[in-house]
């Protein structure tokens, strides 16, 4: 029985908070970044075990003179990794409480198994995010011009499927206007400058005049 849960994902060298439960006392907030060296999810993360737990985070020696330590207040805490069945890491399902608390074997067994559940969900939900991020909206408009309705993140799977599908739509369907709608793309650390910049100048290698939007 205790008061916070939490997904955590790794982006970069910080944990994020993607989803929180407070029950009573709110303490972890959604979307919340610590730099992951001084996080605690570091520590289920490079942890032997399946799971690590902790008394009293504020006594303990590897997290009291954490920062993020001192600024949630919070004792009890147990974590387990979230893993893909490939092995990858998506993050990790940690619980918290203001209280000292001593996790039992049965208890522990029990957050792994969520655990287990939450991560053949992110599995599905990463196939059903490439599925959709392959796919690659092209919109004729009339007689040679069509719209490039990009959408979401680009990654390299997907600009490949990008730039293949619309140089084939280019020559099948004699476009010679392209329109890219840039308005609904979601930019991350991926360099998507040179991937648009690639495309572009693939089009106009074509004699494609083309345009951006958004």
């Amino acid at each position: 029985d205790v008061n916070s849960a939490y997904i955590a994902k790794k982006v970069g060298n910080k944990m994020t908070v993607i989803n929180s439960y407070n029950k009573v006392e709110f303490i972890i907030p959604d979307d919340i970044a610590v730099d992951y060296q001084e996080s605690n999810c570091k520590l289920v993360l490079e942890n032997n075990e399946p799971a690590k737990t902790v008394m009293n985070l504020m006594a303990d020696e590897e997290t009291k003179k954490r920062k993020i330590t001192d600024e949630l207040g919070v004792k009890a805490f147990i974590g387990v990794p979230l893993n893909r069945t490939d092995g990858s890491n998506f993050g990790t399902l940690c619980l918290m409480d203001k209280d000292e608390k001593t996790f039992t074997n049965e208890q522990v067994e029990m957050v792994q198994s969520i655990a287990d559940v939450l991560s053949y969900i992110i599995e599905l939900d990463d196939l059903y995010e490439d599925i959709d991020l392959l796919s690659v909206p092209i919109i004729p408009i009339s007689k040679g011009i069509a719209i490039l309705a990009l959408q979401g993140n680009v990654n390299d799977k997907r600009e490949r499927k990008i730039l293949e599908d619309t140089l084939n739509y280019t020559l099948s369907h004699k476009i010679s206007s392209f329109l890219i709608d840039l308005s609904e793309m979601q930019i991350s650390n991926y360099e998507f400058s040179d991937a648009l910049n690639r495309l572009v100048s693939a089009l106009k290698l074509m004699g494609v005049k083309v345009m951006l939007s958004g």
